[in-house]
C-alpha cells in the first residue's frame, strides 16, 4: 500500500487522494515498498513495465508504453574519455 507523506509535518494521505501538496503547504513524498520478484519479471517482456511490482501503479489499465527500456549502451570516445552513450531511439 502506498501513501503520500508530507515532508514538513509528516501527515499521511492516501495515494488515491488527488493532491500535490499537504494542507500545511509541505511537499509530498510517495512512500511504498518496491518488490522485485525475480521469478516473475524474468519471464516478462524486456520493458520498464516488467517491474510493475516496483512501481506503485494501482490499475494496470493506466499504463501507457512505447516498449521503452533496455536500450543499448554503446562505448564511445568523447575527447580523452571513453563514455557509454545510451541509444534511446533503438527499440
Amino acid at each position: 500500500m502506498a501513501s503520500l507523506v508530507c515532508r514538513t509535518c509528516q501527515a499521511e494521505h492516501p495515494d488515491s487522494e488527488p493532491i500535490w501538496r499537504c494542507s500545511c503547504g509541505g511537499l509530498l513524498d510517495l512512500e511504498f515498498e518496491a518488490l522485485f520478484p525475480k521469478e516473475k519479471y524474468e519471464k516478462r517482456t524486456r520493458t520498464l513495465w516488467r517491474y510493475t511490482e516496483a512501481i506503485p501503479i494501482v490499475n494496470e489499465q493506466n499504463i501507457i508504453s512505447f516498449g521503452e527500456g533496455f536500450t543499448p549502451l554503446v562505448p564511445t570516445d568523447f575527447g580523452s574519455h571513453s563514455v557509454h552513450m545510451k541509444h534511446d531511439h533503438i527499440f
